[in-house]
């Protein structure tokens, strides 16, 4: 589906390997709200 499509493009693009990662990654550039 395409939030799974979306999912792995972002893990592509930022090299993050697994979800904590991108929960990681995500809380450091300001994409998630705390």
């Amino acid at each position: 589906n395409t939030v799974e499509t979306h999912r792995k493009n972002i893990l592509s693009k930022t090299n993050v390997r697994n979800s904590a990662g991108l929960i990681k990654y995500a809380l450091q550039n300001g994409l998630l709200d705390e």
